[in-house]
């Protein structure tokens, strides 16, 4: 399970953290999102949030697993330009005529591994190391402008 602090919004049994079913928290406790008028438009809202790139696709009914507990969010209707997912519309916290197995997920084109974000065949360091470390060899001591910026630990 992956969310960022403070974001509201996680993705819940993806392989890697940039994809899973998409689960929202009310302020005190966790549920999902129903799949009804789930698009692409609303992933791209959800992994742009999380730091994941853009979507690559919106599925629904439960692609990852049907979750539990309560569905917090249904009709969601992003534009695309939104912060986070709760910007977006819906039909009230908690209304729903839904199932689990209507859970909506995203797969995003970013993941993260040991703290480095990998989008597009492209790596960027974590957002809580913004710049290489000093003394860090930079992607032209690696030969290829493609190459990831590691902290001097994974060296």
């Amino acid at each position: 399970m992956y969310h960022i602090p403070g974001s509201r919004v996680r993705l819940a049994n993806g392989r890697h953290v940039c994809e899973g079913r998409v689960e929202v928290q009310d302020g005190q406790r966790w549920g999902t999102v129903c799949d009804d008028f789930w698009s692409l438009r609303d992933a791209h809202v959800v992994c742009r949030q999380l730091g994941c790139g853009p979507a690559i696709t919106a599925p629904g009914s439960a692609h990852f697993g049907a979750g539990t507990g309560r569905i917090l969010l249904d009709n969601v209707q992003c534009r695309g330009d939104e912060a986070s997912l709760l910007h977006c519309r819906h039909g009230g916290w908690a209304v729903h005529n839904c199932r689990h197995a209507e859970d909506a997920s995203v797969i995003c084109a970013g993941t993260w591994v040991m703290g480095i974000r990998f989008h597009e065949h492209l790596a960027v360091p974590h957002p809580f190391h913004p710049t290489p470390h000093p003394g860090a060899p930079s992607s032209e001591h690696h030969g290829s402008p493609m190459s990831p910026i590691l902290p001097p630990q994974l060296l």
